[in-house]
C-alpha cells in the first residue's frame, strides 16, 4: 500500500483451512429393553487427533467424554454429540435417538384350586405387545 506521500507499507495474513471433518453416530442396537445397553458408535471422518468429545445427557453413559460410549438408558432417550477440534474451535454436532421400551407388566387371576375347572375363567391383564402364551405346571389337583 503506497500513501499520498510515497510511503510502502506491507502486511501479510496466513489464512489456515483446518481438513473438512464429518461425524455420523450408529449402534447396533437402537432399540431397547429396560436394563439393556448399547455403544455409542461415533465415526468421525477426516481424522481423529485433537478432538475432545461432550455427549449429553451424560446420566446413563459410562463415560461422556470419550469416543464410543456405552449408554444403559432407563427412559427413550435422544443422545448429542459434540465433537470439538481443540486446534481450530471447529465443533460438529450430531444425535441419536434410543428407544427404550417399558418393562411387561403381567396380572393374572389369584392361585386357586378346583376340582372341577368347567366354568372357571382365568383373566389376565398385560401391556405386552405379543400374544400370551400358556404353559401348565405338574401340581397335583389333590381332589379325591
Amino acid at each position: 500500500m503506497t500513501t499520498g506521500f510515497g510511503c510502502v507499507a506491507t502486511d501479510s495474513v496466513t489464512i489456515t483451512v483446518s481438513g473438512a471433518l464429518g461425524l455420523n453416530i450408529s449402534t447396533l442396537d437402537d432399540d431397547l429393553c429396560q436394563g439393556e445397553s448399547t455403544v455409542l458408535d461415533a465415526t468421525i471422518q477426516g481424522g481423529t487427533a485433537n478432538l475432545a468429545y461432550d455427549w449429553t445427557p451424560a446420566i446413563s453413559l459410562d463415560d461422556a467424554a470419550i469416543q464410543d460410549p456405552t449408554a444403559s438408558p432407563v427412559i427413550t432417550t435422544n443422545y448429542i454429540l459434540t465433537v470439538t477440534d481443540t486446534l481450530t474451535g471447529c465443533l460438529l454436532i450430531d444425535s441419536i435417538l434410543i428407544n427404550v421400551s417399558t418393562a411387561y407388566v403381567v396380572t393374572a387371576t389369584e392361585d386357586t384350586t378346583l376340582c372341577d375347572p368347567v366354568g372357571f375363567q382365568l383373566r389376565t391383564l398385560h401391556n405386552a405387545p405379543n400374544p400370551q402364551i400358556w404353559a401348565r405346571s405338574s401340581a397335583s389337583c389333590g381332589c379325591a
